[in-house]
């Protein structure tokens, strides 16, 4: 969770396409995704993403987040924010089973730990697949196999988090436009998918997708930021949900 943040810090820093009211911490951790699989998929193309590759992306993630924490005027945010979404993604996970994709997948994700991307042959369950599955390869340690599971978690547990502020802060500001899209998004994601076996790889697309259209609703139709701005984040989002 740290190590990811860590990469979506650096890519907050080095890319000017928010305004300040449009950053929220989810967007961090997406952005950190997406940053590592660009940068795994490079690697990928030379070497396996086996568990050297893993340690270090980890490792340099860590580092990455300590350096821009200890610059971080709003160190007790940041902490409580880790501290709630790792709670809540614990108990989340901890109730909820496993979805039989990732026993469907399981090779294609053995296949980015073991082999480069030219070494990967084509099969009914064995190709490139979903975005995903490549993601959790590079955070995958055969000797914790719970580490398999991990990201769905969190990045749900993070919508959670992220669209209950939103929520709460659309109301204090009187913009029920995009409190009543978040209330609705909590009803679904709360009262319908709510076990971690209904969350396979399809899912994390879907959560996105949403998180894109709460954003939109706040950010374009109530005319909160420059319209160009949120043009990016949006492809950006809805890019890499697709190939989720």
């Amino acid at each position: 969770f740290i190590s990811i943040l860590g990469f979506g810090t650096i890519f907050d820093k080095y890319t000017n396409i928010y305004e300040n009211s449009l950053k929220t911490e989810g967007l961090t951790f997406i952005q950190g995704l997406f940053l590592i699989s660009i940068i795994s998929i490079l690697i990928n193309f030379i070497f396996p993403l086996n568990i050297f590759v893993t340690t270090s992306i980890i490792l340099i993630g860590i580092v990455l987040f300590v350096f821009f924490f200890l610059q971080n005027n709003k160190k007790k945010q940041k902490i409580k924010f880790i501290l709630i979404v790792s709670l809540l993604s614990y108990v989340y996970a901890y109730y909820s089973g496993v979805h039989d994709d990732y026993s469907y997948h399981y090779n294609t994700i053995l296949n980015f730990n073991e082999k480069n991307i030219f070494q990967i042959t084509h099969d009914r369950n064995i190709s490139y697949n979903s975005n995903w599955l490549f993601i959790s390869s590079i955070f995958y340690i055969n000797s914790i196999s719970s580490t398999l599971f991990i990201l769905g978690s969190l990045l749900y547990s993070i919508f959670i988090f992220d669209t209950y502020k939103i929520y709460n802060k659309s109301l204090k500001e009187k913009s029920y436009y995009s409190a009543l899209v978040s209330f609705f998004a909590l009803i679904f994601f709360l009262g319908v998918i709510n076990k971690y076996k209904e969350i396979g790889t399809d899912f994390p697309g879907v959560i996105l997708s949403f998180y894109t259209l709460i954003l939109i609703v706040k950010y374009k139709l109530e005319n909160k930021i420059n319209g160009n701005n949120l043009f990016l984040i949006s492809f950006l989002l809805f890019s890499f949900a697709f190939v989720i």
